[in-house]
């Protein structure tokens, strides 16, 4: 597990989520939670 940080300008603060507590899964969830809180919409290709 390691510390996921994700900085996309102009994205401030950035956004800082610990996958040794939560999964991929929801830090994934979390991120984007807070991008549309923040108004920002982001482009993303899920991988299968």
């Amino acid at each position: 597990s390691s510390r996921v940080s994700i900085s996309v300008s102009p994205l401030k603060p950035e956004i800082t989520v610990d996958t040794e507590i939560d999964t991929l899964e929801d830090c994934v969830a979390q991120i984007l939670s807070v991008l549309e809180e923040r108004g920002v919409i982001p482009n993303y290709v899920v991988g299968d």
